[in-house]
């Protein structure tokens, strides 16, 4: 099913858009029941704009998307800005902003309280933990991505003031771990170059 109104009753524009359905590839999925309300709607040639909006779908990893959204569309550049704020990802709250236009593509994020073993259901079909070890601890993730045709710059950093894991008989136990992890990727036509770094700052 798709709708989408437009409502000039009143001083400021709003509109609501309904798509069937929005594809995002094998990584991200697939989103159904896309409600988009925006409820400050700004038209003024070459802008198409929504100042304030907020955005609900269901699927993809997180099974459920609800932000606050605003969104750009330069009609003179062929070119999309967008940002969102308050989205709930594993216990925690993300936020993100990013430009797609002829030349590229780019995105920043930052997600902080995230707790781990949510985190860790999360990516398990990226990243599968052996089920053996356990964890509690909080997270908190800055990442950054840019494109052009086949070339992707990729950089993420996560950190941690402290957490706890172990395995299951017991034989390897750590606390209050502290640390930083800092990863980047740079993909080309002959395939990925990926670098990381694990800097330790406490824990036993």
């Amino acid at each position: 099913r798709r709708s989408a109104s437009l409502d000039l009753s009143s001083g400021v524009p709003t509109a609501d858009v309904q798509p069937a359905e929005l594809e995002l590839g094998p990584e991200l999925g697939e989103y159904r029941n896309l409600d988009l309300h925006c409820s400050r709607l700004h038209i003024r040639e070459p802008h198409l704009a929504c100042r304030s909006g907020h955005l609900d779908a269901l699927g993809g990893p997180l099974g459920k998307v609800s932000a606050r959204v605003a969104a750009d569309f330069n009609m003179a550049r062929d070119e999309l800005s967008f940002q969102g704020s308050g989205v709930p990802v594993a216990g925690g709250e993300a936020r993100f902003e990013g430009r797609l236009g002829p030349k590229g593509w780019n995105i920043e994020s930052a997600a902080s309280r995230l707790d781990i073993q949510k985190v860790r259901v999360l990516i398990a079909p990226w990243v599968p933990i052996p089920e053996d070890l356990s964890f509690d601890g909080a997270l908190e993730a800055t990442a950054s991505a840019a494109g052009s045709g086949a070339t992707l710059n990729a950089s993420a950093q996560v950190a941690t003031p402290g957490f706890n894991f172990s395995n299951e008989p017991g034989t390897i136990v750590a606390e209050k771990v502290a640390g930083t992890l800092k990863a980047t990727a740079v993909r080309r036509r002959e395939g990925f170059e990926i670098e990381a770094r694990l800097d330790g700052t406490g824990g036993q």
